[in-house]
């Protein structure tokens, strides 16, 4: 597993064009970042970059709500049957821990024979 922690859209977008020229990730790699981003920018994250996009990430985001951390926890599906989209599967909070909100794994398959 890599975890790639960053706020930085350059940082990332730097790392998703070197991990894949210098063949970082092999199809099994499960790839988790985690940042803190708006809605907009963590849908961007996810759909911008092949890195991100065509292989097994997972994006958990920091979100601070009123007197509460939550981690809200993405996944982005180029082939569902609806179209492409970034599915939140998960959050965790620390008086819930993690909950499921969607009847995906945290890492779903993204390609199916």
């Amino acid at each position: 597993m890599v975890v790639v922690a960053s706020n930085d859209p350059t940082f990332l977008t730097a790392y998703a064009q070197k991990s894949l020229k210098g063949r970082l990730l092999v199809w099994e790699t499960r790839q988790l970042l985690v940042t803190s981003y708006t809605s907009r920018e963590l849908r961007a994250a996810l759909t911008s970059h092949w890195t991100f996009s065509m292989t097994n990430t997972m994006l958990m985001n920091v979100e601070y709500g009123f007197h509460m951390l939550r981690c809200g926890v993405y996944v982005y599906l180029p082939y569902s049957p609806r179209g492409a989209k970034v599915v939140e599967v998960a959050y965790w909070t620390f008086p819930q821990g993690l909950v499921y909100i969607a009847s995906l794994p945290l890492f779903p398959e993204k390609f199916s024979k």
